[in-house]
């Protein structure tokens, strides 16, 4: 596997992985303001 390759698959992770991060982060906090919305 070619170094460019692997760089190119990292970067690619990094940013799935903080997109996925970020959206988890979006819909907890509009699960805890639901929760103490209703509390």
């Amino acid at each position: 596997m070619k170094v460019v390759e692997y760089a190119i698959m990292s970067a690619l992770i990094v940013v799935a992985m903080f997109f996925l991060f970020s959206s988890l982060m979006a819909h907890s906090q509009d699960i805890w303001s639901s929760v103490l919305n209703i509390r």
